[in-house]
């Protein structure tokens, strides 16, 4: 059974995936909608991606295991209590 990759080890295979590819940074913020400065934060390991913008950044971003919940739908509402 493999190991899983560690977050720094993720982080390492990120900061890679940007070199090989070319892509800037604010073309990945504007593609998955959110700031430029999510993206340096992630990629220099001063957020984890925890809530919000952040983790929606960090799933898309292959940093770690997580559903990206869009605004509007009937899982936000369930989450804020709301009727399903």
């Amino acid at each position: 059974m493999a190991r899983e990759k560690s977050y720094e080890e993720r982080l390492a295979e990120v900061r890679r995936r940007f070199g090989r590819v070319g892509v800037t940074i604010p073309k990945v913020a504007r593609d998955i909608g959110v700031h430029p400065e999510i993206i340096r934060r992630l990629l220099k390991g001063q957020t984890k991606g925890t809530r919000g913008a952040s983790h929606k950044a960090a799933v898309l971003l292959g940093l770690k295991d997580g559903v990206v919940v869009e605004a509007g739908s009937a899982y936000e509402a369930y989450l804020k209590g709301g009727e399903q």
